[in-house]
């Protein structure tokens, strides 16, 4: 049962233990087994059931001092569990004798100590072995032995003249004492509290034992007829906690008790007011036993009787003691639909008077009745318990309860109430079976607006006054579970944002809690906490720890929901609607973090140091201008929480545990392209091939089928069997450095390998270029959409493209403002993506020059002729390279023995020379040799053409210049074609008929030709003319030496207008 169950109250405390050698996997199968079908167990006789709250840990001593007042709180009930007993029946026997005996030492306190057997056994009046029947049966058993030893502490408990209350010095006392130090303030001797009242036991402070009673009192018995009880003996009385047989020994503790209550004074406990206070407490102790004994019409009884005397003797205490039982025990009666009625003591004084009996039973015939009653008692519960509250925050003279048990009453009181308003106060029994049984429907009721008795707001105010402070002084496993409890009534509210900073400080106590626990351990071991997780120190007992821990993620999952953080996932383009303050954010990040850290949860650690490396980055798309851009923590903090990712790596790795940390920057690619090729490997269309070194605008000014820059993003062209460079471009906005151990491309439609890339460190608040080969696995057509990158520390993961800078804009809508952006379409704007698109085209060969230094520098005369030989050389070990076409820029090249089609085969890794002439020509300085080739023999999926570029440079001397032309008509079929021929060295020229004539240096002759006319086209223009003319008339020369000759180049003659 829960804890905070406003029935939490009619609970039986059990204890279980592990006995013998029960492997931990049996036991806790035990308790789960327990927990799931021995948490209710039927009472026939009295139609009402035991409540158990089965529990692993121990009580604490503040605990065991507020019990009989809060008899709920100390385990009346001590279950061992045992299993790998030996096998030998007397040997099973002296073990089990031995652990019962080891356990009623350990355990003097408890109403009953009792062995379950998780294998076969001999049984007794405290063993019970299940190996032949289930747990529900085995729990009756031992309720039958609990129920007889729990009758005599009931008996016992009658025989005591009063019950201390549990107190401390009231804080206002305290502050007074703290400002004037020297004076000591005394209880009033006359306070309910005082010293003289007697303790509900002996003079060590144990429960009272049957020992000091003569003769059984007036007392109802708690026997049952559903739970086959043993007979009873004469010694029943000695099966109670920790009490041995009758003895000497109980004279000596009479005249103890006797001795002490002698030396107080006795006159509040007897006499007068006193001794009723003393009567209604002892009788408050009874009518609660009653309840966790399922005698609930006869507990509510006891409570109203012995609650009117408390309230009348101002025992304020008591009195909201009794109140919060009587409240109790009507929830159960309405969840077993047994009648009773509301006692007038639960209604205000102005309402007792008017008060009517309301009347509830299972068995009602009439449904109106019913919901009436129903409504009636939903109504009168939330006064009375704040009543109840109001009685708890008294005092008793200068001593108040403390502060855990007004506390756990608010936060019981919370969850009741909200309990009330999910199920539109219907208290019936199904209803009631979620906070008993911990059944839920398998249909919610609707809410419904104005049904609410009491406001939301006002539950958490009275719930948030449970929250713990420094001047309450309670222990820090206590502060956990008040806020635990706190915690859950605000999710019972929805009221997320509370029950999230309550969750945010819960964390915090915890990772102190865990923190002092690990150095306590490593002290204890006598080795550094830091240590504390080693292989030496049990590291099998950390891993199972690390497996079975899943609940980290799942609170930070949570958390991260109410206040907007946006936690590593696993895609990376998807994000959470950006609310709630940064500030907040990382406060609650870091102490995610700590308690990770402390508990251990690698994977927790990992996931909250990289969310919060993640909430200190931009968040946008980094414009790659220099721009100076704030980060949210320091850098030595980033720094810190890095090495603690690195830590935790390195502990996970040396407990053989698999843990990766996730990328923090979403937004790590920007750039994703391939290095241009040079001039050896460039590639065209086959169809272009013609317009390698004319390339010409078309004549419209729009031309609907040429492409535009803009229209679409261009392909890149790859080779089969080439290994282009790729070059990637990387973000890091924090101040921290990273390492890139692999980096791969991530595509669609062609794969491609990545080969010999090297561990490379990426600065800090940096954009920085990363440049390896790749490799593409086949021929087509593919589109890059991101890059699988492995970071040091990290798991391997996927990088879309972001080449647009972005930065993400809060939204200005209502319906996207705190935690009603989490009730929205969940649509939330991102940056934009980016595709690299690239065409892998198939093998093809590549030729270079065979000496790279070859001569490519010519210095030639005006209009001469010489011979060139180029050496190209096959580099493609399994491809030959047939080479189509051949054209220059300055188009003073020719290739000699030209002929159509193939002009030549080059065979992988061999050689082949062609042989042009090169003209000097005037004016032209440099010409860029284009050698176009393509696969031998060429396939029909060839559609490309690879082009080897040669520059060659020119110097060029000037031998002679022709100027001042005129053409005149000499009849119908010929002209005549003069002009001057100037000589700049000594030299020999001739025309077509052969005639050499000398020229001195600087001799200007003019030059007479006839030619035969010849029928120009109409659209033919000057310089078509003029070549057409050049092409007619020849003048060749030769240097007067004959070293050189050449002809004259007519070309840039200029027609003048006559």
């Amino acid at each position: 049962m829960d804890r905070y169950s406003p029935v939490a109250p009619a609970a039986i405390r059990v204890q279980i233990l592990p006995v013998g050698h029960v492997l931990p996997t049996r036991f806790l199968e035990a308790v789960d087994q327990l927990n799931l079908h021995a948490s209710t167990i039927r009472l026939e006789e009295v139609e009402s059931t035991l409540l158990y709250n089965y529990s692993t840990s121990a009580s604490s001593q503040q605990e065991q001092a507020l019990s009989p007042y809060e008899l709920f709180r100390e385990p009346l009930l001590v279950l061992g569990v045992a299993d790998g007993l030996c096998m030998d029946s007397e040997e099973r026997q002296s073990e089990l004798k031995h652990a019962a005996q080891c356990i009623k030492e350990r355990y003097p306190r408890v109403v009953h100590r009792h062995i379950l057997v998780l294998q076969e056994s001999d049984e007794d009046d405290n063993t019970t072995a299940i190996a032949n029947e289930d747990y529900h049966s085995a729990a009756c058993r031992i309720s039958a032995r609990f129920l007889i030893d729990l009758s005599t502490y009931a008996k016992a408990m009658q025989a005591t003249p009063s019950v201390q209350t549990p107190g401390q010095t009231a804080k206002s006392i305290q502050r007074i004492m703290s400002i004037l130090g020297e004076e000591v303030m005394q209880p009033a001797p006359d306070s309910g509290t005082n010293t003289s009242t007697q303790e509900t036991g002996s003079p060590n402070g144990s429960r009272p034992s049957s020992r000091g009673i003569h003769s059984p009192p007036r007392t109802s018995s708690v026997a049952t007829r559903g739970v086959h009880s043993p007979p009873r003996s004469s010694s029943a009385a000695h099966h109670l906690a920790g009490t041995p047989p009758r003895s000497s020994s109980v004279a000596s503790n009479r005249s103890k008790d006797h001795n002490r209550l002698n030396s107080q004074d006795r006159a509040p406990v007897f006499g007068g007011k006193g001794k009723d206070r003393g009567k209604a407490r002892v009788g408050i102790v009874l009518a609660h036993i009653h309840m966790m004994a399922g005698h609930w019409s006869d507990a509510l009884r006891m409570f109203v009787e012995h609650t009117s005397t408390a309230r009348h003797s101002s025992d304020q205490l008591w009195h909201a003691k009794g109140l919060e039982g009587i409240a109790v025990c009507m929830l159960l009666l309405t969840w077993a639909g047994v009648e009773f009625s509301i006692p007038s003591i639960c209604f205000k004084a102005i309402d007792r008077a008017s008060a009517q009996v309301s009347r509830l039973s299972g068995i009602l015939s009439s449904e109106s009745t019913v919901l009436a009653a129903v409504r009636k008692l939903s109504t009168c519960l939330p006064d009375l318990y704040r009543h109840i509250l109001e009685l708890y925050a008294s005092a008793e003279g200068p001593i108040e309860l403390p502060f855990i048990v007004a506390a756990e009453a608010r936060i019981r009181f919370g969850n009741l109430m909200a309990f009330i308003i999910n199920t539109n106060g219907q208290l019936d029994k199904s209803a009631l079976s979620l906070l008993v049984e911990r059944k839920r429907e398998s249909k919610k009721p609707k809410r419904r607006s104005g049904n609410e008795v009491l406001s939301k707001s006002a539950i958490a105010a009275v719930v948030s006054e449970a929250f713990p402070t420094e001047e309450d002084e309670v222990p820090l496993t206590t502060q956990t579970l008040l806020l635990t409890g706190i915690y859950g009534v605000y999710s019972a509210l929805n009221m997320e944002r509370k029950a999230g900073l309550t969750l945010a400080e819960l964390v915090s106590k915890l990772t102190t809690a865990l923190t002092q626990a690990r150095k306590l351990g490593a002290a204890e071991a006598g080795i550094h906490p830091a240590a504390s997780l080693s292989v030496e120190s049990g590291s099998d007992t950390v891993v199972s720890e690390i497996i079975e821990s899943q609940g980290a993620e799942e609170l930070a999952q949570s958390l991260a929901k109410v206040f907007g953080i946006n936690l590593i996932s696993e895609d990376t383009n998807s994000a959470v609607r950006d609310f709630g303050s940064d500030v907040l954010k990382v406060e609650v990040m870091r102490r995610l973090a700590a308690f990770c850290g402390a508990a251990p949860d690698p994977d927790g650690v990992l996931l909250l140091e990289s969310s919060f490396l993640k909430a200190c980055t931009p968040g946008s798309v980094l414009d790659l201008r220099p721009k100076s851009y704030p980060n949210k923590v320091s850098r030595d903090e980033q720094t810190q929480h890095a090495s603690s990712m690195l830590r935790t790596i390195g502990m996970s790795k040396h407990l053989s545990v698999n843990a990766l940390a996730a990328y923090w920057d979403l937004y790590l690619v920007r750039f994703v392209e391939f290095a241009p090729s040079d001039n050896a490997q460039a590639l065209v269309p086959y169809t272009n091939t013609s317009l390698i070194t004319h390339a010409q605008a078309g004549p419209l000014l729009y031309d609907a089928h040429a492409r535009h820059a803009g229209q679409g993003p261009a392909k890149q062209l790859l080779v089969r069997n080439e290994s282009p460079t790729c070059v990637v471009t990387l973000q890091n906005p924090l101040d921290i450095s990273v390492e890139i151990e692999s980096i791969a491309l991530e595509s669609k439609g062609v794969h491609f390998t990545t080969l010999a890339f090297e561990t490379t460190t990426l600065g800090p608040r940096c954009f920085q270029q990363l440049s390896f080969k790749v490799s593409p696995s086949e021929v087509g057509e593919a589109s890059i959409t991101g890059c699988v990158i492995k970071i040091t520390g990290c798991e391997k993961r996927r990088f879309y493209i972001f080449n647009t800078p972005w930065t993400p804009r809060p939204s200005v809508l209502v319906k996207h403002q705190g935690q009603a952006a989490r009730s929205g379409d969940g649509s939330s704007v991102t940056a934009p993506l980016t595709t690299v698109l690239v065409q892998v085209v198939p093998a093809m060969p590549l030729l270079e020059l065979a000496a790279p230094d070859e001569k490519t520098v010519f210095t030639l005369l005006d209009g001469e002729d010489i011979a060139v030989a180029m050496v190209l050389r096959n580099t493609t070990p399994h491809l030959p390279a047939a080479i189509i076409a051949v054209a220059d820029t300055g188009n003073i090249l020719q290739l000699e023995d030209r002929k159509e089609g193939t002009l030549a085969i080059v065979q992988p890794l061999e050689k082949t020379t062609l042989h042009f002439r090169l003209k000097g020509r005037m004016g032209v300085s440099q010409t860029i040799l284009h050698l176009s080739y393509r696969p031998n023999p060429p396939s029909k999926t060839d559609a490309w053409v690879r082009i080897l570029v040669v520059p060659l440079k020119l110097t060029v001397g000037s031998v002679c210049q022709a100027q001042d032309l005129e053409i005149t008509d000499l009849n119908e079929t010929t002209i005549q074609v003069s002009f001057d021929l100037t000589a700049s060295t000594a030299l020999r020229y001739w025309t077509q008929s052969d005639e050499q004539h000398g020229l001195a240096p600087n001799e200007t002759r003019r030059i007479n030709l006839t030619i035969q006319r010849w029928d120009a086209a109409p659209d033919e223009d000057e310089v078509e003319l003029r070549t057409e003319l050049a092409h007619r008339t020849s003048v060749s020369w030769r240097t007067w030496t004959g070293g050189c000759e050449g002809k004259v180049d007519l070309s840039g003659l200029v027609l003048s207008e006559t």
